[in-house]
Parts: C-alpha cells; sequence; structure tokens
C-alpha cells in the first residue's frame, strides 16, 4: 500500500507486486487502474501526463469548407475559439477577456465533431 497524492489530496492505493518499488520516488508519475485505483506501472520522468492528454497525434485535415452548411456556426465557432488562440493580442489592445469556450450541443449527425476538427486544422 502507497500514499499517492492528486491535486493536494492523498490517498492509500494497492502496488501491484510486478510494480519495481526502487523506481517509486515522492514525484514519481504513476498509472492508477481505473476501477481498483491499484498502481499498475510507474512512468518514465519524461511522461507528463497532463501534457500528453492534450497532444493529438495527428492534425485533423478537416476544413470549414469541407462542412456544408452551418455558415453560422461556423462563424460563431471561428469567432469564440479561432480568433483568441490565433490572435490573443487583439483581445489585449481592446481590454476584453476573451471567450473561455464553447459548448456544442445537439443529435448525433449535426456536426458537431466535423466542427471541432475543422478548428484543431486551424490552429496547430
Amino acid at each position: 500500500i502507497s500514499d499517492v497524492s492528486t491535486s493536494g489530496s492523498n490517498y492509500y492505493v494497492r502496488i501491484l507486486s510486478t510494480i519495481d518499488r526502487e523506481l517509486l520516488k515522492p514525484s514519481s508519475s504513476v498509472a492508477l487502474h481505473k476501477h481498483s485505483n491499484a498502481l499498475v506501472d510507474v512512468l518514465p520522468p519524461e511522461a507528463d501526463s497532463s501534457i500528453s492528454m492534450l497532444r493529438a497525434d495527428e492534425k485533423p485535415d478537416v476544413k470549414y469548407a469541407d462542412i456544408g452548411g452551418l455558415d453560422i456556426q461556423k462563424q460563431e465557432i471561428r469567432e469564440a475559439v479561432e480568433l483568441p488562440l490565433t490572435h490573443f493580442e487583439l483581445y489585449k489592445q481592446i481590454g476584453i477577456d476573451p471567450p473561455r469556450g464553447v459548448l456544442m450541443y445537439g443529435p448525433p449527425g449535426c456536426g458537431k465533431t466535423m466542427l471541432a476538427k475543422a478548428v484543431a486544422h486551424h490552429t496547430t
């Protein structure tokens, strides 16, 4: 059993017998089983989980022109998401805070994922 800290909270978790306990240091990044929360792996020092979760394996190839219709939605998402990411200095010049995010909702197949991929394509 080991003490694991996450976001300021401490937890006691079981360690699998296959884990080399010599690798466990107070600053180690570890992998926990999603159901039992048992420690299943000690991650290498270069593996920063907060960064690797955000990293995309490849740039999406969806462009706004690939999305039929949704012209108003495309314009709104460009203004709310793409513009603050690509031209942050404009917001600083006029002294306003950029939007912090958007919530896309709708039934399956209405274009939410395509819009998100187009934003990712144009901002990476």
